[in-house]
């Protein structure tokens, strides 16, 4: 079985549109900030999420859920589940173990990258010998935080 989610073809101008577009939305919050410096202007969950689901159905082997799951976001075309997350920070999330995981470190100057792209049970065993407990995070360098 695959340990991996298979990337699409390259397309530069999907990267290229997807990277624009969150440099702009940085370029906004950094505009707020400026303008009214007693309020942080942060991205909520649902624009990152919006976003990585995007960005995984525009480049990724994956057909996202119409309506949201508690476990998986989508599935790949040979039936496997996946979630996908996300982040402007230092590390990814979850909070149950998914099949497959895809986590996307976002930069605010436009480019993405891919953190991690394989099985969920992965990264609960590096979780568990960190010994995390309720929260389980990864680091940009694919280690347990």
């Amino acid at each position: 079985m695959e340990t991996r989610i298979h990337p699409l073809p390259l397309n530069k101008g999907r990267a290229t549109s997807i990277a624009e577009a969150l440099r702009l939305i940085s370029e906004g919050i950094q505009h707020l900030k400026r303008a009214f410096p007693n309020r942080k202007f942060t991205i909520d969950g649902r624009l990152v999420g919006d976003i990585r689901e995007i960005i995984t159905a525009l480049e990724y082997d994956v057909n996202l859920h119409e309506v949201p799951h508690p476990k998986h976001d989508g599935q790949t075309s040979d039936g496997r589940n996946v979630q996908i997350k996300a982040t402007f920070k230092d590390s990814l999330t979850f909070w149950t173990i998914p099949d497959y995981y895809l986590g996307f470190g976002l930069n605010e100057d436009g480019p993405f990258e891919e953190i991690f792209n394989g099985p969920g049970k992965l990264i609960y065993a590096l979780s568990e010998s960190q010994r995390l407990r309720d929260e389980i995070a990864i680091s940009a360098d694919g280690q347990a935080a």
